[in-house]
């Protein structure tokens, strides 16, 4: 029961209404407001009437306030999003944001990790690492993660077969996919750090250097943590 949004297509309405009708996502949008939705830029209370026939009544206030709050049914909590006054947003940017405002609390939001952070800069603060995917939560922090959930990934969901086979050929962008299990290592090894579990650290540090190329980077780290 896993529905996949690509970002690219998100910015063409026939990608909507397919996510919508096939992959059951909400998207509380009419026809024609999916027909019409249009990119923003700096789009705020003074000029809203230009734009204001392409959105619905709750896109008018997140175009025009450069927010949005969606209130977490779990916890008192809610997702406050801020949008900059001079940003532009693309059509996926407005699909995006209306995914998490109709679904948040309804079913689970993941980001992949291979996402760069300019496409997730608004909501980065409520992502929590799981592994290969960041899930969206309530809580605001930098760089948090789920540690029970991401290190069971790691260490029992995830399959390498073939990663450490050399008789497989793999490109350059396999292998910096690939580095991204480096990444996920690297995190889990920072917190055992900032917990004071030593070995912990250095368990996770040595699995890091095991999946990335270049090794160097990590030897001056692994060397302290011996030391300790």
């Amino acid at each position: 029961d896993i529905s996949v949004a690509n970002l690219s297509l998100l910015n063409t309405p026939w990608y909507i209404r397919q996510l919508r009708d096939k992959e059951g996502i909400e998207f509380n949008l009419t026809e024609k407001q999916i027909d019409e939705i249009r990119p923003t830029l700096v789009v705020n209370r003074n000029n809203i009437e230009a734009v204001k026939h392409y959105y619905s009544e709750e896109d008018i206030d997140i175009i025009a306030e450069r927010k949005i709050s969606v209130k977490d049914p779990l916890s008192d909590r809610a997702i406050e999003i801020f949008l900059k006054e001079k940003d532009f947003l693309q059509i996926k940017d407005l699909a995006v944001l209306r995914i998490i405002q109709d679904n948040f609390g309804k079913r689970p939001i993941y980001f992949a990790v291979t996402i760069p952070d300019s496409e997730i800069s608004y909501y980065k603060k409520y992502l929590s690492n799981e592994g290969m995917v960041d899930r969206m939560v309530s809580t605001a922090m930098e760089s948090q993660l789920n540690l029970e959930t991401l290190t069971r990934n790691l260490n029992e969901v995830y399959s390498y077969r073939s990663i450490f086979d050399d008789s497989v050929y793999k490109d350059s962008n396999v292998r910096r996919l690939i580095s991204n299990y480096a990444a996920a290592y690297l995190r889990v090894s920072n917190y055992y750090y900032n917990a004071g579990d030593i070995q912990n650290a250095i368990n996770y540090m040595e699995k890091t250097i095991d999946f990335d190329e270049q090794k160097d980077r990590y030897y001056i780290g692994i060397s302290q943590l011996y030391e300790q």
